[in-house]
């Protein structure tokens, strides 16, 4: 009689158990990533904010040198472009085309109620930002909130 042999042979390739574990490990390692962008994506709107606020400054003091008065101050000269009420009124007249706009959507703040002195506020969503080290809240015109995570810029 003929005697058939049978080989084994060796299973090939991965256990379900084996390929489960490593799409875990993958996406617990996905998720800290993800983590750390989102602080990091935190970080750089914060930036632009205060950016944006220093460019705003800019267009202020544009204003400023051509009317005498901040957006929102009594102004009783003969300069027509002198009649902006807030800081988005600071139009083409002055230079500037478009006045920036929070990356996330919220609205910057602007008093000028004073004429002579104004603040600009934004509102920051780390309130453990490092400009809040050496950041002193500026006082006088106006009633705005200027304390984390309010950020403030005035003249």
């Amino acid at each position: 009689m003929l005697k058939i042999s049978r080989k084994r042979i060796p299973d090939q390739g991965f256990t379900l158990i084996e390929l489960l574990v490593v799409i875990a490990i993958i996406g617990i390692i996905a998720s800290m990533v993800l983590i750390g962008l989102n602080s990091t994506r935190k970080l750089g709107r914060d930036a632009r904010r205060i950016a944006d606020l220093r460019q705003m400054q800019n267009a202020l003091e544009i204003y400023f040198n051509g009317c005498g008065v901040y957006p929102g101050g009594a102004y009783t000269g003969p300069n027509t472009n002198c009649n902006a009420t807030d800081v988005y009124g600071v139009g083409t007249a002055w230079g500037i085309n478009q006045m920036p706009t929070d990356p996330s959507g919220g609205n910057y703040s602007y008093d000028g109620s004073c004429g002579t002195t104004y603040t600009l506020q934004a509102l920051l969503e780390d309130v453990n930002n490092g400009v809040f080290n050496s950041y002193q809240p500026p006082t006088g015109c106006g009633a705005l909130t200027c304390t984390a995570p309010n950020y403030c810029v005035s003249l």
